[in-house]
């Protein structure tokens, strides 16, 4: 496996390439998805990194596992409406890190609100193991 520390910096690399200079991360609260955040995180936080003063972590949510046994569509919606809100509309992509039955609910989530939106594009980065 892809270890979390290769697909942070790779994710770095995107966000960076494309001069994207607000991100918004969302994990799931679990071991594999706060310490893949933590390390994208650190990577911006880090003083000695040239890129760090570049890019802005708007915010940062959390899929909350024990909160979600039953993944409903309505925990789904409200991770959504956290995602853009007005104040956190300057982000242009969503990091992901956990797996697929979470993103896949919240992408669902996304999708259904986008016609209720403006033209607003956001891109979603997610880990290689997302798919699983």
């Amino acid at each position: 496996p892809i270890s979390n520390s290769y697909q942070s910096r790779t994710i770095a690399s995107v966000v960076k390439h494309f001069n994207w200079s607000y991100v918004t991360t969302i994990n799931t609260n679990d071991l594999y998805g706060e310490d893949g955040i933590e390390q994208f995180t650190n990577i911006f936080l880090d003083r000695n990194n040239s890129d760090a003063s570049r890019v802005c972590i708007a915010s940062k949510l959390d899929i909350d596992l024990t909160e979600n046994d039953d993944n409903s569509a309505g925990y789904y919606n409200d991770l959504s409406e956290n995602l853009i809100a007005p104040w956190r509309r300057n982000a242009s992509v969503i990091v992901y890190y956990g797996t697929t039955p979470y993103a896949l609910r919240l992408l669902e989530a996304l999708e259904s609100r986008k016609n209720n939106e403006s033209d607003n594009q956001n891109f979603f980065l997610a880990n290689f193991r997302w798919h699983r």
